[in-house]
Parts: structure tokens; C-alpha cells; sequence
């Protein structure tokens, strides 16, 4: 509901400020807009966004309620959905819950009198770890990770991974039990044991990730910090302050990527290099064009192709599977830029042989020295390529998997056909370079060997390629 946006900015002028004598009680002090209203509390998300609590209607809210005017309608927001919901027959079934509200503006009003504002809303069952509504809720948008018909029980998943992260942004209002604490550190134990005993685990963090967790949470319990306990159900990793945080947040990730695995569905994934769409990146089929570039990019694209068809399963990054991937192609490129150095050196060297450079005198450029030439500018062409995508991607090694994915999905071609063959192709040019460049450069050396004027060095050149 918009925990992240920025929606006021501070006047970008010089601050004044004149502090009266003996001002010890800040809390009776306040200044204009700084009354909280009758009945509401504040509290502050460890990332220093405040937010308020109503008890009365058992109400969160984001929205600055210092302003009257948001205020008021948070206010009447609440009491109406209140009373919608103690009208409602099924509202026995549901003890312990919160609502949470924002008001949402927009510019153009909709009728006459209006105040251009909406309300948006969710309830928390915190007897089920679950969100629900008052009426029918369409959830079409937040479901584009997974494909497929959907069953009662995946949504589950997908609402409980939204419960902890709710408990992760609001945990000073509802303290975790002993039950959702032992939960959490399960949770933690078997993915870390997952982890270390399979290669193909489909958890997304790597060992020392949750070994790091597991430490956070045993901190985290002693000094009953319910937004780390919350913070780890909700991510399965995850740092913060110790004072409620984590708990909620690596809970919601482990949910999450139960959600995403399709955690006791029928079809369930067992391991992250599993299709459950029955997709084989082994068997996928490549284009006709791949095809014919591919031998004169020494089949390079083919290796970098199955390596990030594997890695992007159904749509799904790791990232330790990442940080692997930038760290071999990074490490692979710095090493062409090596070798290609090394050979433009013996390009410069080879071309300044005396009987090379009269020969161009003579000949005006002879095939020697145009292969070398060819040589070099191909080396160049692999330094300068290797260097550019390897600084690129050094910045790219830990972002976070949401931003992995946007990174992947703008390379993948719409056209099911191409997949990731252009990126393939791209992650293979500083190879190629170079590979041409050694060619052209025993092609240069065989050119001068040949034009020698004794027959015995030909005999010679020739059996040694042979």
C-alpha cells in the first residue's frame, strides 16, 4: 500500500528554529500540527516511517493524521468499515484482526463535490496469518510470478507471504506468540539444512545468508523483537534493528518462495532447475539464425545460452545462482582482455619484423601484414568489449532479485523463439574477438612463413600446420 512512496517533500529552503527557556517536556511542547488526534498513537518503522494505531478500531494507518483532514476521513474510514464488518455474518469466525487504511488522492474529480479521495483497505485474521476483505477482491495483478490455474490453498500462500509482510511493517502492534517464533526458526533451520544438503535447492539464499539469520533470530527472541521474527518469516533473510523486525520479515520470503514454488500444489517444484510448466531448457529449440552465427562466434553463444536458460527457470531468479553467473562471466571476460592484450603485443611486435614491414614497402600492404592488422583490430575489439560488459556487470553482482528479474525480462525476447539467444550471442563477443584474433594472427604467420623464399621453411610451415 505504498509503505515506500514518497508523498511529501520538505521545502528546499533554510531551516530557523528558536528553542524557548527550560524546554524540558517535549511532549507537552507542541507546535502547530503537532497534536495527535484523540484516541491514536504513533509509532516508527525501524526505516524511520512513522505510522499510527487506533485501538478503539483496532486501525493502522500510514497517512499523516496531524493533518486534520486526513485525519477525519481515516477516522471515518474506520468507524464505517467497523461497522460493515460487525454486520457481516461470517465476522464471529474472525477474533483477533486489525485494519489498515490509505487514502488515496487523485486530480480529477469523479462528480460534483467531490473530494477526490478514495479509500483503500485490508483486514489482518491474525488467528490464520491471513489477509481478507469485505467484498470481492481481484487479484489478478499481483499474480504475474506464476502461470497456470490457481488453487484456494496456493493463494493461502500468497496471502500469508502479504500477512508478514504487514506484521513486518507494523509489528509494534501485535507481538509474535511462541508459536510463530518456533515457526520462524524452524523455518530457518530446514532451509539452511536444505541448502547445505542439495545443490538444487529451490531456497533463494545461500548458507551463510541464513546462517546469519538463524543468529539474528535467537538475538531477536531473547530481547523479544517481533519485527525480526517477522521479517525472517516474511523473506527468510533478513537485517534490521532489533525491535521486531526480522521475525516478520524471513517469514513472508519463505512463504513467499513457497508461493512461487508452488508449495504443496500438485505440481509443486522440487528443485530450482525444474520446469512446472514441463519447459526442458536441455531440449529447447533454437532459431535458425543462432544457428548460422554460432560457428563463427566458435559456439560460444551455445554455452552462454544453456547456462542462462537453466538459470532462469519459469521466470525465477537465485541469487547466489546470480552472483555465480556475474562472478564466471566477469572472471571470464577480464581473462580474454589478458590474452588479448598479450597477443595485440605480439601483433605490434610481429608487424615491426623487418621482412614484414619492407614487404609493405614493396607490396603496399602484404596478406601478412593484413591479416595481422586484422589481428590487432580484432584484439581491440575484444579488450574494449570485455572491459565495457565487465564493469557493467560488476555493478550488477548484488542487486536484489526483483531488480535481477527486471534485468533479465528487458534481455528476454517476447518471441518465445528467440529467449535469451541475443544475450547469449552479446556475452560471447569478447570471446570471439579473440578467437578471431588468434586466427588471423597464425594466419599472418603462416603468410610470411609461405612467402619465404626458401622452400625448405615451406615444407616445414606446412607439415607443422598439417
Amino acid at each position: 500500500m505504498g509503505h515506500h512512496d514518497r508523498e511529501h517533500n520538505i521545502p528546499n529552503e533554510a531551516s530557523t528554529f528558536s528553542i524557548p527557556p527550560m524546554l524540558i517536556d517535549f511532549e507537552s511542547n507542541k507546535g502547530s500540527g503537532e497534536a495527535l488526534p484523540s484516541g491514536w498513537k504513533e509509532y516508527t518503522h525501524s526505516d524511520g516511517k512513522p505510522y499510527f494505531w487506533h485501538d478503539k478500531y483496532r486501525t493502522i494507518t500510514e497517512e499523516w493524521i496531524y493533518d486534520d483532514r486526513f485525519g477525519n476521513m481515516v477516522t471515518t474510514w474506520a468507524s464505517i468499515l467497523n461497522t460493515v464488518l460487525s454486520r457481516s455474518p461470517s465476522s464471529l469466525q474472525v477474533k483477533d484482526w486489525h485494519l489498515v487504511i490509505k487514502i488515496l488522492e487523485y486530480s480529477e474529480p469523479a462528480w460534483t463535490d467531490d473530494d477526490c479521495c478514495r479509500c483503500q483497505y485490508y483486514f489482518v485474521n491474525h488467528d490464520n496469518e491471513s489477509l481478507f476483505w469485505l467484498s470481492k477482491f481481484i487479484i489478478d495483478e499481483h499474480l504475474t510470478a506464476i502461470r497456470g490455474p490457481v488453487t484456494y490453498s496456493q493463494i493461502y500462500h500468497f496471502l500469508r507471504q502479504e500477512y508478514w509482510h504487514h506484521m513486518y511493517l507494523f509489528a509494534d502492534t501485535h507481538p509474535l506468540s511462541d508459536a510463530q517464533w518456533n515457526a520462524a526458526n524452524r523455518m530457518a533451520v530446514n532451509a539452511y539444512f536444505d541448502v547445505t544438503m542439495s545443490k538444487t535447492s529451490t531456497v533463494a539464499h545461500s548458507a551463510a545468508e541464513l546462517e546469519a539469520m538463524m543468529k539474528s533470530l535467537s538475538l531477536a527472541e531473547k530481547t523479544n523483537a517481533s519485527e525480526v521474527g517477522a521479517a525472517v518469516l516474511r523473506s527468510l533473510c533478513g537485517w534490521s534493528f532489533f525491535n521486531s523486525l526480522d521475525c516478520s520479515l524471513i517469514s513472508a520470503r519463505k512463504v513467499g518462495n513457497q508461493f512461487l514454488n508452488y508449495h504443496g500444489q500438485r505440481s509443486a517444484r522440487t528443485n530450482r532447475g525444474e520446469s512446472v510448466f514441463g519447459d526442458d531448457p536441455d531440449q529447447a529449440q533454437c532459431t535458425l539464425i543462432f544457428k548460422l552465427l554460432t560457428p563463427f562466434l566458435f559456439y560460444a553463444p551455445v554455452v552462454h545460452l544453456d547456462i542462462l536458460n537453466k538459470f532462469w527457470v519459469d521466470g525465477l531468479a537465485m541469487k547466489d545462482q546470480w552472483v555465480t553467473l556475474i562472478e564466471r562471466c566477469t572472471g571470464e571476460w577480464s581473462e580474454h582482455t589478458i590474452y588479448a592484450t598479450i597477443l595485440l603485443n605480439a601483433n605490434v611486435a610481429f608487424l615491426a619484423i623487418p621482412s614484414v614491414d619492407e614487404s609493405m614497402e614493396r607490396y603496399r600492404g602484404s596478406m601478412t601484414q593484413v591479416l595481422s592488422i586484422l589481428s590487432v583490430v580484432s584484439s581491440l575489439g575484444s579488450i574494449l568489449v570485455g572491459l565495457l560488459m565487465g564493469r557493467y556487470h560488476r555493478t550488477k553482482k548484488h542487486i536484489p532479485v526483483e531488480d535481477i528479474n527486471v534485468y533479465l525480462k528487458s534481455h528476454y525476447s517476447d518471441d518465445s523463439r528467440w529467449g535469451f539467444e541475443w544475450l547469449a550471442i552479446i556475452y560471447s563477443i569478447p570471446y570471439a574477438l579473440l578467437m578471431w584474433a588468434m586466427v588471423l594472427f597464425l594466419g599472418a604467420f603462416f603468410s610470411m612463413c609461405w612467402e619465404s623464399p626458401t622452400q625448405s621453411v615451406r615444407i616445414s610451415v606446412v607439415i607443422g600446420f598439417a
